[in-house]
C-alpha cells in the first residue's frame, strides 16, 4: 500500500538533498538514483540550481526576507509502503519507475529509498522546471495523478493499495484539535 505525500520546499534545497541521501538511511547509498542529475547532494544541488536559475530568472537559494515568501525551489514527494510487504531494492526500483512515468524523462529527480524505519519509503527531490523549461505545478489534480500512477504500479507488482482513500488528508491542526475535543 503505497502512500504518496507532497511537501513544497521554499528554502534550503541543499538540506533536503543531504537528508534524502544520508548513508545511514539509504543502505550506504546503494538505494540512490539521480535521474538527469548526480546522485551526490552537492553536485545535484548545483545541477538543480543551474536549471532553476535559467528558467525562473531568480536565485535558487535566497535568504528569507521578512514578510516575503520564497517561491518553491523543489518538490519533495514521499512514497511509503506497507511494513513487511516490499524489499528495499524493489521499493527503490518502483520509485525510479514511478518518477520516470509521473514526471517524464527530462526532469531532474533524486530518488532514495530509506530503510531505517519500520516501513520502507522513497524520497524524491523533484526539480520545479524540466530541462525544456516546463514547470511542474503541484495541485489536487497532479497529486491525484501521482497517487494513481503509484497505485497502478503497485497493482502490477501485486502490492496492496488503498482502495477507498478518504477525500481529504490535509487537515489544519486547529480543525483536528477541535474534532478531538468534540467542538
Amino acid at each position: 500500500m503505497a502512500v504518496i505525500k507532497h511537501i513544497a520546499i521554499h528554502k534550503s534545497p541543499l538540506n533536503l538533498m543531504k537528508y534524502i541521501l544520508r548513508c545511514d538511511k539509504t543502505d550506504e547509498n546503494n538505494l540512490v538514483t539521480g535521474l538527469h542529475c548526480s546522485p551526490d547532494a552537492e553536485t545535484a544541488y548545483r545541477e538543480f540550481e543551474r536549471i532553476y536559475e535559467k528558467f525562473a530568472g531568480q536565485k535558487f537559494y535566497r535568504k528569507e526576507t521578512l514578510g516575503v515568501k520564497n517561491d518553491i525551489k523543489l518538490h519533495h514527494y514521499i512514497q511509503s509502503f506497507k511494513p513487511g510487504e516490499i524489499t528495499p531494492e524493489l521499493a527503490h526500483d518502483l520509485g525510479v519507475a514511478w518518477a520516470r512515468h509521473t514526471f517524464g524523462f527530462s526532469r531532474q529527480i533524486l530518488v532514495a529509498a530509506h530503510c531505517d524505519k519500520g516501513h520502507i519509503h522513497n524520497h524524491f527531490a523533484v526539480a520545479v522546471f524540466d530541462t525544456h523549461g516546463k514547470r511542474w505545478i503541484d495541485n489536487k489534480q497532479t497529486l491525484k495523478k501521482c497517487r494513481d500512477d503509484s497505485d497502478k504500479l503497485c497493482r502490477s507488482y501485486n502490492l496492496s493499495v488503498i482502495e477507498n482513500p478518504s477525500k481529504d488528508h490535509n487537515h489544519k491542526y486547529g480543525e483536528w484539535k477541535a474534532r478531538q475535543q468534540k467542538q
